[in-house]
């Protein structure tokens, strides 16, 4: 029977050097900068989706909605490809700069709620998706103005 040899355990001083770098490497992923065009593009791309909540769900309109989800799906990919290649890492907010947006985003959420509760249409949802995308799409310019890791860097 093989065992694996057992590895040493590091030095204080090793294991402080270790989280040190793992910081700081965390610190520069952070300091990336998010693109001026994603979030706006990121806002068009969600705007219309509420549309799939009012195609009839029958015959050749099954097909349609088939591939409009499909294209959606696509579009998103696509757009997060793009946005990662551009920043050269995957790089996601932390709870506190996404705050603004999701607070933001109760408006049409309960506004498409209160609409659907209030008038039974599906049209309610294309309502909320609509404003969902425009908050989307505000979040990018108010982000990029008022992140402690933009502003570090000059970048207002």
């Amino acid at each position: 029977m093989e065992t694996e040899p057992v590895a040493t355990r590091p030095t204080p001083e090793e294991a402080a050097a270790a989280l040190r770098e793992a910081e700081s490497a965390q610190e520069s992923t952070r300091a990336v900068k998010v693109p001026a065009w994603y979030y706006p593009v990121l806002g068009l791309l969600f705007a219309p989706y509420g549309l799939l909540f009012v195609i009839p769900r029958e015959g050749l309109w099954n097909l349609v909605l088939l591939a409009s989800l499909a294209a959606f799906i696509g579009a998103f990919v696509l757009l997060a490809r793009i946005g990662v290649n551009q920043m050269g890492v995957l790089r996601w907010l932390t709870l506190r700069e996404l705050r603004p947006v999701a607070i933001w985003s109760l408006v049409p959420i309960l506004g498409g709620i209160g609409l659907y509760l209030a008038y039974d249409t599906p049209w309610a949802w294309v309502a909320m998706t609509a404003g969902l995308g425009v908050a989307i799409a505000l979040f990018g310019p108010y982000h990029r103005r008022t992140s402690p890791y933009h502003r570090r860097n000059g970048d207002r």
